[in-house]
């Protein structure tokens, strides 16, 4: 049986939050912050569910893409503890957050999004064998954005993660990829958690420090804060693999978990391994050798109490005799991660404030050549020299090929010199990198924008996540596309509609032909919406909200996004 995906619908009874209206100074913006309501509610989500012969694994989009449930089907048992209750207590970025599940983090708290929305996309593999997944995806509200891929293999007991973490403004931004499990009772043992009777094993050498407590498990990349420098790519993985029904679990490798006693030994696999040779040592010296097939769905359970001493130690061949397991003696190590804080590395002032000669300058910069010719690139996209543009980008590529913006930025450039648009590698890269990229939807409908009254169904996957049509907004107005950022914001309003959209309108109608009347009209519809999220935070925001502010001094909105925004 292949990995099978499927949308479905979970009932969960949750605390029910009130957002609360930012403050100056709030550490949850650009988001709202949140308290109790005091009461809790049962409500249908909308879920992913992925399944193997094995496993099946629960996502919950509107929940932060969580992995709300991981359940073994070889033993009918729950991994990570579920009753249908999500959990909520008092902490975090916004005051309330959500440890229940398996979720993703880019710091040593919970994500500013982890109660919210993400973009998600199914993944299918074109073998048969290969794994079969969906990519989730989010804007992270700090500059970052993050593209997550969950999949299962057709024929393992093992779930694979794969974490690309992109730093899309041009400052640096805090950052520090992990994994953290909400369990009770848990301790880490190297790369094996175990908690109320199950275990985890979790093979990810990127994420080299683990910690723990009565409540939570969690792995991180480093053991401080650290910085994501601009355009900078973090990529790493994690494979999860589950072990249950067992009485309990001494030794774990990448196939197979052991259990022995005076009693009796058991060997879980995670995979088939037919015909395999198990080679068992007792402490008086003795060899025995024992052949038998391997299943993931059938635990093997060979009794050991008439051996004349107990077992010591065991290996696993498999048919070609090839060791796939060996126990050892090694005690548990413990480690935990701290909170020292890494000390960032800033360039000499504001990039945004760099002249020409010291972009030429940087371009032989070891360090921020990549970042030089992708400043260049954008200056003569804004100066619509659109070749330099494009050579541009293809320099910053050569020293940066993780900067998928890169790559859409020369798509973008190509197209508007006028070059044959066929199978365009540049947005393929793109999307190889950041699957659930909203600008590379966007740059689909630009090429051929609608032409009746009708919302376009090619943008209607981004209404789950309304920002992305801020983001693109502001990607297009930051390279001086006007046009494009009129057509986009025009369509963007067919199918939401809030302050920012209009105001970013107004913006653009004022920075191109001067169209005074058509930004006024953008400025009063918005000041008549509630002042609500998502809310700005992006430099362009605060300049494009600074300009109307001059032009427009009497809107209270305008005034009071920006007063958030200096805080």
């Amino acid at each position: 049986m292949p990995t099978d995906l499927a949308e479905d619908a979970i009932d969960l009874t949750i605390p029910l939050l009130e957002a609360i209206t930012p403050q100056i100074g709030d550490s949850a913006y650009p988001f709202p912050r949140l308290s109790a309501a005091g009461r809790s509610e049962l409500r249908e989500f909308r879920s992913l569910v992925l399944e193997n012969p094995y496993l099946a694994v629960t996502l919950v989009p509107d929940l932060g893409g969580r992995i709300i449930r991981l359940f073994d089907k070889r033993t009918q048992t729950d991994i990570f503890p579920f009753d249908g209750t999500i959990s909520a207590s008092e902490g975090g970025p916004r005051g309330m957050e959500s440890w229940t599940g398996l979720q993703i983090s880019t710091g040593f708290e919970t994500r500013l999004n982890s109660l919210g929305t993400v973009a998600t996309m199914p993944d299918y593999a074109e073998e048969e064998e290969a794994p079969s997944g969906v990519w989730w995806g989010e804007l992270c509200g700090n500059g970052m954005s993050l593209n997550v891929r969950i999949s299962l293999p057709a024929n393992r007991a093992e779930v694979e993660i794969e974490v690309r973490a992109f730093n899309r403004s041009l400052e640096p931004v805090a950052y520090n990829g992990g994994l953290l499990v909400g369990v009770q009772g848990g301790f880490v043992s190297e790369d094996l958690w175990i908690f109320q009777g199950q275990g985890l094993r979790i093979h990810a050498p990127a994420l080299r420090y683990r910690s723990y407590s009565d409540s939570k498990l969690v792995a991180h990349r480093f053991n401080r804060q650290r910085s994501l420098e601009p355009h900078q790519l973090d990529s790493w993985t994690a494979k999860l693999t589950p072990f249950s029904g067992m009485e309990g679990i001494r030794h774990v490798s990448e196939d197979v978990a052991v259990f022995f006693d005076q009693s009796r030994l058991q060997v879980q696999a995670i995979t088939p391994v037919p015909d395999a040779k198990l080679v068992l040592q007792t402490e008086a010296g003795q060899t025995l050798e024992l052949t038998n097939d391997l299943y993931p769905e059938n635990l093997l359970e060979i009794p050991l109490s008439d051996l004349p001493s107990p077992a010591q130690a065991l290996a696993v061949l498999d048919s070609n005799r090839l060791e796939i397991f060996r126990s050892g003696s090694q005690e548990p190590k413990l480690s935990s991660a701290t909170r020292e804080q890494d000390e960032w590395i800033h360039w000499d002032g504001p990039t945004s404030s760099w002249t020409v000669d010291q972009l030429e300058e940087a371009t032989f910069s070891m360090r921020d050549r990549a970042l030089a010719h992708l400043l260049l690139a954008q200056r003569h996209l804004r100066a619509k020299e659109y070749s330099a543009a494009s050579q541009e980008f293809e320099q910053s590529l050569l020293f940066n090929a993780e900067d998928h913006l890169a790559w859409w930025g020369k798509a973008v450039s190509q197209r508007l010199q006028g070059e044959e648009l066929y199978e365009r590698p540049e947005l393929l890269n793109a999307h190889f990198l950041a699957p659930l990229e909203p600008a590379l939807r966007a740059e689909s409908y630009l090429v051929n924008p609608s032409q009746t009254k009708e919302s376009s169904p090619i943008l209607k996957p981004l209404m789950g996540t309304p920002e992305a049509f801020i983001e693109v907004a502001c990607l297009l107005l930051e390279a001086n596309l006007l046009e494009e950022t009129a057509k986009w914001l025009d369509e963007a309003l067919r199918h939401v509609d809030f302050p920012m959209l209009r105001y970013l309108l107004a913006f653009a109608y004022l920075s191109g032909s001067r169209m005074e009347v058509e930004a006024a009209d953008q400025v009063a519809i918005a000041s008549k919406k509630p002042v609500a999220p998502p809310y700005p935070y992006r430099a362009l925001e605060g300049r494009a909200l600074e300009a109307l502010s001059k032009r427009f001094p009497g809107d209270a909105s305008i005034r009071t996004y920006l007063d958030w925004m200096a805080s």
